[in-house]
Parts: C-alpha cells; sequence; structure tokens
C-alpha cells in the first residue's frame, strides 16, 4: 500500500506505511502501521462491516485499541483505523500476561453478562452456534467415547451463562506492552453472543510446553504453567452473579469440554474425525489432544 492511498483511506497525513508480517508464521497480513505528520502511529486494516460494528461497540471498553474511524473503499471494501499499541503477542506465556489478561477478560465477560441485548445482532446467533455443534457432533460417530463427551459438551453449552465471545482469542491476538501494565485485544471479526468459558479455553487450549509443536506452529508455549494462573484470575474477577452459579471444579469441567470442543474444530473439516481417517501431522496432533482431554473429563467425572 502506497502512501496516498492509504491518506485517502485514513484522512491523515501519512509519512510512511509499514505491513505487520508474523515471522513465526511466516505471514503478512491487510494491516499496516503507519507513521503520521504529527508523530502518532495509527493502525489501518482491512475489516468485514461486523468488525468495523464490534470496534464501535466496544471502544468505550479500554482492553481493546481506541477506534479512530472507518471508511468503505471504492470497491465496497471497509477500512478500519485505530491507535497502535507497541507490545509483544502472548506466543510464549508470562506470568504477568496471564494474571492481566485474566482480569481484564473477567470483567469484560461481566460487563456483557446481563446487559448483552447490543451482541444479539451479531452473526452467528445462539441457535447457529448449537446447530454447527450439532453437525460436528455427526463426524465423531465411529468413536462412541468422543461422541457422548462431545454431547454431552453440547448439552452443558446450552446452560452455560451467555456473555460477549471474541472467539478467536489466540495468543496472537493479545498484546502486552514492555511495562506490562497494559493488554489488549485486537481483532474482532467473530465477536458474538456465546459461552462464558468460549475465549478463556480458546487462549488456553493450545498452550503446551512443548517446544517441538510450538516450531511446528501447532501449539503456543507456557512453560512454567502461567496457564492455570490464567484461570483462577479469570474465574475469582467474575461477578457473583456468574461465579456463585459455578464451584471452580464446575468452571474447570466447562473449561475442559470446550477445550475439546476447540481440538476438534481445528480438524472440522473432516468428514469424519477418526484415527482412520487422519492423514496430516496436524490431523494427528489434535485428535490426540481431544482424545486425552475426553480421558480428563472422564477422569474428573469419576472422582
Amino acid at each position: 500500500m502506497d502512501k496516498s492511498y492509504a491518506e485517502l483511506l485514513t484522512g491523515l497525513e501519512i509519512l510512511e506505511v509499514s505491513p505487520f508480517f508474523n515471522e513465526r508464521l511466516d505471514k503478512e497480513y491487510q494491516v499496516y502501521c503507519l507513521s503520521t505528520r504529527e508523530g502518532k502511529s495509527v493502525v489501518l486494516k482491512k475489516v468485514s462491516k461486523e468488525e468495523c460494528d464490534a470496534y464501535q461497540l466496544l471502544n468505550r471498553v479500554e482492553t481493546f485499541p481506541e477506534f479512530i474511524n472507518q471508511t468503505k473503499d471504492s470497491s465496497g471494501e471497509y477500512w478500519l483505523t485505530t491507535e497502535y499499541f507497541p507490545g509483544e503477542d502472548l506466543s510464549i506465556l508470562k506470568k504477568e500476561a496471564a494474571i492481566k489478561l485474566g482480569e481484564k477478560l473477567a470483567k469484560l465477560a461481566n460487563c456483557f453478562f446481563e446487559e448483552n441485548d447490543s451482541l444479539r445482532t451479531f452473526s452467528p446467533n445462539l441457535k447457529k452456534q448449537i446447530e454447527s455443534k450439532y453437525q460436528l457432533l455427526e463426524k465423531l460417530k465411529s468413536n462412541l467415547n468422543l461422541y457422548k463427551t462431545y454431547e454431552e459438551y453440547i448439552i452443558r453449552f446450552k446452560e452455560m451463562p451467555k456473555t460477549i465471545c471474541h472467539d478467536d482469542l489466540l495468543p496472537i491476538n493479545v498484546l502486552f506492552d514492555e511495562k506490562g501494565t497494559q493488554i489488549k485485544i485486537l481483532d474482532l471479526e467473530h465477536v458474538r453472543l456465546s459461552s462464558y468459558i468460549c475465549d478463556v479455553a480458546r487462549f488456553g487450549a493450545f498452550y503446551s510446553g512443548d517446544e517441538v509443536s510450538f516450531k511446528k506452529g501447532f501449539s503456543f508455549l507456557d512453560e512454567e504453567e502461567n496457564i492455570q494462573l490464567f484461570l483462577k484470575t479469570y474465574y475469582s474477577f467474575l461477578t457473583p452473579k456468574i461465579n456463585k452459579r459455578l464451584s471452580f471444579d464446575q468452571f474447570m469441567q466447562d473449561y475442559d469440554l470446550e477445550c475439546l470442543n476447540q481440538y476438534l474444530l481445528n480438524i472440522s473439516y473432516l468428514e469424519e474425525i477418526s484415527e482412520e481417517g487422519l492423514k496430516i501431522d496436524w490431523e494427528f496432533y489434535f485428535y490426540q489432544l481431544a482424545i486425552e482431554r475426553v480421558t480428563l473429563i472422564n477422569k474428573g467425572r469419576k472422582k
């Protein structure tokens, strides 16, 4: 993207345009850091209309980058300008970041627990989410234990407290500043009303102490089990209107069930999810995690 086009989209005087690039994943995005003539930095990103709507809804929440403006180009594509937040993502989880995110995420869930009418226009709605889970369930018929546990997940999902859900809260979508005082959540394209545990599990499920899987891009790195601090902090900061309905054991059961869902979503493109149908390392890796999580869930039930 050249400077003149960036100026057209933002209405700002631009000195420099720098594309964002993820070196670990070798991936470039349609996201640009712009240096303005006023000496400020902003982010310009090509987005969906839904993400524009989400940023405007959440602009009052400090956990997200400040919304500056939005525009639509001659092709009908939406572009969003937000504040630039310098920081590192949480691909490698640190104690301070785990605690800070747990607190911020819980407060966000509290905010939208009862007053969530503004989220009901975002798609997919709860009915469609449940329908998609039943479609995934049909792919699990060859493994009775897996099928029954995922069916239990769907039943429990219907009963879980509902609040705002980012729905793609991977560690690469969270930034922590160098001073260790602020945290920001990025990429709001999939915001919706869903379960209180969805983002918690989406964030935590893919951490591992295994550097081999981390280098392959299958997981994120947590060598000190800081994810446990994240979970305990999140639960402790939930409003009593939520956590008085949930023991910590129930919270962890919900977490394990949602982790199972997250692993299966990564291989949900398969026509049938069975050991015989697996072909590549990615499929074997997440299928094995799903089986291990089922074992953990069933073990907890027998206590």
